[in-house]
């Protein structure tokens, strides 16, 4: 972490910290009065504000002043950045972003224009960027054909170079974020370089360098974390009577049948991941209509506010008690349960979905979204498979009350902090506050 991005994160911090504690975000609002909701929801709005500027020491780059950045050619001049290339006999730097990358600001800023990277790019380099959503919308022969040249230009940040002889070089080309020491490297190599056998053939070490499985780690966390919501948390005692996990025979009958349920949960959220990945580009672009976006903000904010106790926002009791005593007692009934225990859950964990699904979409990797949904419902299932199985667990679980009143608070800020990220891609204001607290840092540092 810089020193910049550690101050924007504790000024966040700060804001967030003085509506959790002046105003009493955590209590339950039916047993306030008047000046006690309004003093609440005051609260509630620093804490979302603070929380939303801490989180965007980490999906948004400093601003850059006039005049600051790489010369960079864009899309628009295609042939002439790679007429340009072969006439000067020069390497090349493509590197493909969209609206919705947040991490392409932080690569450029961060990495590309480092005090020992910038000189190199603009001395030796042939600098293209281009915008895919442009590219897909205005330019598809060339967008079918640079991705066929290019492999998956829409899974970014992604940077490609190519040689003094304009050869696609895949070994050194990349996705993700990487740092200035990283990348150093891979531009001393690049004038000279001849192709490698394959963009993706390194891809299972790209994989472990980008941090998946501190990915995976989090979105387990997540789905334990969405357990624990009043759609999920409250109903685990019944859930687990209607397929008769606390009847069953032994030990090894009640694993087995909280397994079944557990894989019917990862089955239903396994099959989105591989319909997300699948449908991939087109929820791109569609990620790209601000209009898209606010409808995608609206409900998380109509999530979030029902949430912090404003409304109730949940199934009807009537599709509620049908999706719940699904299937009957047995395995089949425990699998039919598990199937639809997520439509039961999603006004809960909905938002949560989004993000990741929105997040498969755009790398279109079908085993990326299976894996990431399937864990994400692991971590949804932990507590059923725990206590399906040993009984005795439920006795000792803490009985729903107050304190999951924070936990409903807690998931409402997540929300809306959320809502205030997809808003600030429509609304450029909206980066109002994180940038403030970046000028803040930059004056500081």
């Amino acid at each position: 972490m810089s020193a910049g991005q550690g101050i924007v994160m504790g000024l966040g911090l700060a804001v967030a910290l003085l509506g959790i504690f002046g105003g009493r975000v955590f209590a339950d609002p039916y047993s306030l009065e008047t000046a006690g909701k309004v003093r609440r929801w005051v609260g509630v709005l620093l804490f979302v504000l603070g929380g939303y500027v801490a989180a965007g020491a980490f999906f948004e780059a400093a601003p850059m002043a006039a005049g600051e950045g790489l010369p960079w050619r864009t899309e628009s001049e295609l042939d002439a950045a790679f007429a340009e290339a072969k006439t000067a006999h020069k390497p090349m730097v493509i590197d493909f972003w969209s609206k919705t990358c947040t991490n392409c600001k932080i690569l450029e800023r961060d990495t590309l224009m480092d005090p020992t990277i910038a000189p190199v790019l603009q001395r030796d380099f042939v600098l293209l960027k281009v915008n895919t959503d442009i590219l897909y919308d205005d330019l598809r022969p060339r967008y079918d054909a640079i991705k066929a040249t290019y492999g998956n230009i829409d899974n970014q940040p992604y940077v490609v170079l190519l040689n003094r002889d304009g050869e696609f070089l895949p070994d050194l080309s990349f996705h993700g974020l990487k740092s200035p020491e990283e990348v150093a490297p891979l531009l001393e190599r690049a004038p000279d370089a001849t192709p490698g056998d394959g963009a993706e053939a390194g891809l299972a070490g790209q994989i472990e360098k980008e941090g998946l499985l501190w990915v995976l780690v989090l979105v387990f966390l997540g789905g334990v974390a969405a357990s624990l919501t009043p759609c999920v948390y409250p109903l685990i005692p019944i859930t687990l009577s209607l397929f008769g996990a606390q009847e069953a025979r032994s030990r090894l009958h009640a694993f087995g049948l909280s397994s079944v349920y557990v894989g019917g949960i990862v089955l239903t959220y396994t099959v989105l991941g591989l319909v997300a990945a699948s449908v991939g580009k087109g929820i791109g672009q569609a990620m790209s209509n601000p209009w898209v976006l606010v409808v995608i903000a609206t409900v998380m904010v109509a999530m979030g506010l029902s949430s912090l106790g404003l409304f109730e926002l949940t199934l009807p009791e009537s599709v509620q008690s049908r999706l719940s005593g699904a299937g009957g007692k047995g395995v089949l009934g425990a699998l039919v349960m598990g199937l639809v225990a997520g439509l039961v859950a999603t006004p809960c964990v909905g938002p949560i979905l989004v993000t990741i699904l929105v997040f498969v979409a755009q790398s279109q990797n079908l085993a990326l979204g299976a894996l990431l949904l399937a864990t994400f419902a692991l971590g949804m299932g932990m507590l059923f498979l725990g206590i399906g199985t040993f009984a005795g667990l439920l006795a000792k679980l803490p009985r729903s009350g107050p304190w999951m009143v924070g936990i409903k608070t807690a998931f409402g800020a997540v929300f809306m902090v959320v809502a205030l990220y997809y808003l600030r891609l429509a609304w450029p204001f909206v980066k109002a506050p994180i940038e403030l607290a970046w000028n803040v840092a930059g004056l500081l540092t």
